[in-house]
């Protein structure tokens, strides 16, 4: 994933995702959770919708830095963050019973993504994350 264009379908791809996401669980989070075969009460819908909204504003900035080379430090390190830790959380729950099959889809996309992104940082820097 060395070359720009790469790295900006990267960005571009987990933008559109990532605003999709945020957008449904901000709006209809019932909806979307029902999609994944999960059930809430009115705590972790509250919970839901702040989430949708950080995924919002999270990828608004994702697509606002698709066009920068080198990609942007913070956004990527971000990305390896939160999509690392969602492909673990959604992973988690698939492993318990919690919602469907498309629970462990959403765990092996984050996963896909934080490893795109452990790429990207690896390659650029000399693969120095711990640089700031």
């Amino acid at each position: 994933m060395k070359s720009a264009a790469s790295v900006r379908f990267l960005l571009v791809l987990n933008a559109v995702f990532g605003l999709g996401a945020g957008v449904g669980l901000a709006v209809l989070p019932e909806l979307f959770l029902s999609t994944l075969g999960l059930q809430t009460d009115q705590v972790g819908t509250a919970f839901a919708r702040l989430y949708g909204a950080e995924l919002i504003g999270f990828n608004i900035a994702t697509w606002l830095t698709r066009n920068d080379w080198p990609p942007s430090t913070p956004i990527v390190r971000g990305h390896i963050a939160n999509e690392g830790l969602t492909a673990v959380v959604a992973a988690a729950a698939g492993a318990s019973g919690l919602g469907n099959l498309l629970v462990w889809g959403l765990a092996a996309l984050a996963a896909l993504f934080s490893l795109g992104y452990l790429t990207v940082a690896l390659q650029r820097d000399g693969g120095g994350l711990a640089k700031g």
